[in-house]
């Protein structure tokens, strides 16, 4: 889920990784900055971000002051993230560290 990771910020992907009702393209579009949550591994602190852009082909690319350390990057919990048709949630973290 994450790639090109600096101390600016990060380029994420989001997918559909099960198709429950409809049939969506497979990636996912119009997410915000609010709907994503990037933490610090070992002491769990929340950062924030900026702000983000949809690159409009299911990445994200999130503004995020970050040190070189192991950061973790997340949609928020189902019921406050912004797009509720498709109903998505997320399946997991992705792990990261940003080089020095």
């Amino acid at each position: 889920m994450a790639s090109a990771y600096t101390t600016a910020g990060v380029t994420v992907s989001v997918n559909i990784a099960q198709i429950a009702v409809a049939t969506p393209a497979s990636q996912i579009t119009g997410l915000t900055k609010d709907d994503f949550v990037i933490k610090i591994t070992s002491t769990g602190v929340t950062k924030t971000i900026s702000a983000s852009t949809d690159n409009g082909d299911g990445t994200y690319t999130l503004a995020c002051t970050m040190t070189s350390v192991a950061h973790t990057v997340d949609l928020v919990a189902a019921s406050a993230i912004s797009i509720t048709d498709p109903g998505i949630e997320s399946t997991g973290l992705a792990s990261f560290t940003v080089p020095a």
